[in-house]
């Protein structure tokens, strides 16, 4: 799997904790059809932070060092289809300054 950290994204992680972690973060669905046999219950979606997993979340993390950055990912994480690979990228707007991750697929979960 491909990880890319833009220059401008690596500097701002390196200046703040010289990691970043992306998290697959549980989102329940809302309704549904119950007369449906397959139902999604909701999907495990990509988020970016910037630091390390905490000590004892640490074993459910890979990691990799880009662009002088160490990168912590969950092993079920994928790229979407069509996508070269992860991408994260510095946005600005005005005075602010975000983190962005592209690429990165969701999972949904399925009620059988």
């Amino acid at each position: 799997m491909l990880i890319l950290v833009d220059p401008d994204a690596a500097r701002y992680i390196r200046k703040r904790t010289g990691a970043v972690m992306i998290a697959l973060q549980f989102e329940p669905s809302l309704g549904g059809c119950s007369c449906n046999r397959t139902r999604i219950t909701g999907s495990y979606l990509p988020s970016l932070s910037l630091g390390r997993p905490q000590p004892e979340d640490a074993d459910q993390y890979q990691s990799r060092r880009v662009e002088e950055v160490e990168v912590y990912f969950p092993p079920m994480l994928h790229v979407k289809q069509g996508s070269e690979g992860i991408r994260i990228r510095l946005r600005r707007w005005l005075c602010l300054r975000w983190l962005e991750l592209d690429g990165a697929r969701g999972i949904a979960t399925i009620l059988d």
